[in-house]
């Protein structure tokens, strides 16, 4: 496994996203700073149907499919930011 490149979002009041590259087959999220809610190829929301990652909390995920975008929003009142790295 080889690490690619990494990415920073904002996650605030609104929702924010960047795309995956093609040749992409695995990432880590990393939450920093707030409780984050985000989703892969779709819009992250504050409800219960995007997913909920922890300040501080660290989840690797398997890519579904090429191409994919990442969106993140802040899952409370406190801003954050969604650290994604890479890997193929």
């Amino acid at each position: 496994m080889y690490v690619r490149k990494s990415y920073q979002i904002a996650a605030g009041a609104s929702q924010a996203a960047t795309d995956i590259e093609g040749l992409v087959s695995w990432m880590s999220l990393y939450a920093k700073g707030a409780d984050i809610r985000f989703n892969v190829g779709g819009t992250a929301t504050q409800a219960a149907t995007s997913f909920f990652i922890g300040s501080g909390e660290r989840l690797n995920l398997r890519i579904p499919y090429p191409g994919v975008s990442v969106s993140a929003i802040r899952a409370a009142s406190t801003d954050g930011t969604l650290e994604i790295i890479e890997y193929s």
